[in-house]
């Protein structure tokens, strides 16, 4: 499929356009079998806000970035969303009575009774 980014109130020179296709793939590298990627990028009044979803049965992934120049929006959006992705990657296949926030399906790093939200868990997000 060929994912793009969309951007919004400013118009993304040729090498942007490039380099966020470019990171989408190597987002999709790593991100689960069925990964439907969404990619934002916006111009604020102080600077530019990234972000990217991923929609996969393994749960939703989701990261930004608010950075003064649109390339270092993306790439601050992109390494987040690939660290946690990295994460998912590692602990995935761990029996949930090692990782009790799995069996619990709270975000990964949430824990205690903070994170605890009495039973009801819609769906995973990282």
């Amino acid at each position: 499929m060929n994912y793009q980014f969309n951007f919004a109130h400013f118009k993304p020179d040729d090498d942007l356009l490039v380099a966020s296709r470019l990171a989408l793939e190597d987002i999709l590298e790593i991100a689960p079998s069925d990964a439907v990627p969404v990619g934002r990028l916006l111009r604020r009044r102080d600077g530019f806000e990234a972000t990217v979803e991923i929609f996969s049965k393994a749960g939703y992934f989701v990261a930004r970035a608010f950075e003064t120049t649109p390339k270092h929006a993306l790439e601050a959006v992109k390494s987040r969303i690939e660290r946690k992705l990295r994460h998912w990657k590692r602990i995935r296949f761990i029996e949930s009575d090692i990782w009790p926030e799995v069996a619990a399906r709270r975000p990964i790093g949430e824990s205690g009774p903070a994170a605890d939200s009495g039973g009801r868990h819609e769906k995973q997000v990282h």
